[in-house]
């Protein structure tokens, strides 16, 4: 009896002793943290940090990104049918107001030599050229299935001017219903990216409408992330400044188009284009 006794008592002894040495450890680990936080801190600085760096990636109108506990907001301004005359008045603006621009240029300008210079400024400043085809001709585009051979020779007359490769492109009138499904294969094929958009500006038709040009992009643009139709056309050029402004009062960024961070915006939904 006297025997358990002392082995009971024993126990309880070593389990008291561990749980003092559990204490002071636990202790002595808490102060060496809390006396030196710098490493820590950092630690989480460095991943904020990380994080809004991140380009945005497979962004959508109902999948907008989220860092920090903030929704960022996103525009990206889109001209076609240039190079024109106006585009060095285009690239002014938008360097005025640190903006940058997504612009799809047709291979009948691209090919007039004076205006050469302007394409290459254009990339050269940050922004992004794409093709809008050779001709703009709906029955050569989609009638007759020379949309993606057009949108190569375009790409490469980029290419040659500008030194970079482009991928993505823009249908004239919009992908629905020209670019139908066999062409879409040949372009996915082809490795080709197509954007529509999500706003359109109606410029083409507000002629000597500027002020009317602003409201209708503004009246779209209740997203997170926005693809603004727009053309080099005067009118265009008149309403470009009151739009950035106006834009970025409501938070947006106004960010070129990235093809490390390609998200489909076209009227089919094809998730390979």
């Amino acid at each position: 009896m006297n025997k358990n006794a002392d082995k009971i008592r024993m126990i309880k002894r070593t389990c008291v002793i561990i749980g003092i040495l559990a204490v002071f450890t636990g202790i002595f680990f808490a102060g060496k943290a809390f006396f030196s936080p710098a490493k820590g801190v950092a630690k989480v600085e460095q991943t904020l940090q990380l994080a809004t760096e991140l380009p945005v990636q497979g962004l959508g109108k109902s999948a907008p990104q989220e860092y920090n506990g903030q929704v960022r907001k996103v525009a990206y301004l889109t001209f076609d049918d240039g190079p024109s005359k106006l585009l060095p008045k285009f690239l002014e603006v938008l360097k005025k107001h640190d903006a940058k621009g997504t612009f799809f240029f047709v291979g009948g300008n691209l090919a007039k030599k004076d205006l050469a210079p302007y394409v290459k400024q254009t990339v050269e400043e940050g922004h992004y050229a794409g093709a809008h085809s050779m001709t703009h001709k709906y029955g050569k585009l989609y009638n007759q299935n020379e949309f993606v051979d057009e949108m190569k020779e375009a790409l490469k007359m980029i290419d040659e001017i500008t030194g970079k490769n482009p991928k993505l492109v823009r249908p004239p009138y919009g992908s629905t219903p020209g670019l139908h499904e066999q062409l879409r294969n040949e372009t996915a094929e082809a490795g080709i990216k197509v954007w529509d958009w999500t706003i359109d500006s109606n410029d083409w038709r507000l002629k000597g409408n500027p002020q009317g040009i602003v409201e209708q992009v503004m009246k779209g643009a209740d997203e997170n992330v926005e693809v603004i139709l727009l053309h080099e056309h005067q009118q265009s050029l008149d309403a470009l400044e009151p739009i950035i402004i106006q834009l970025k009062e409501k938070g947006y960024e106004l960010v070129a188009y990235d093809e490390k961070a390609h998200f489909p915006v076209n009227f089919w939904k094809d998730e390979r284009l």
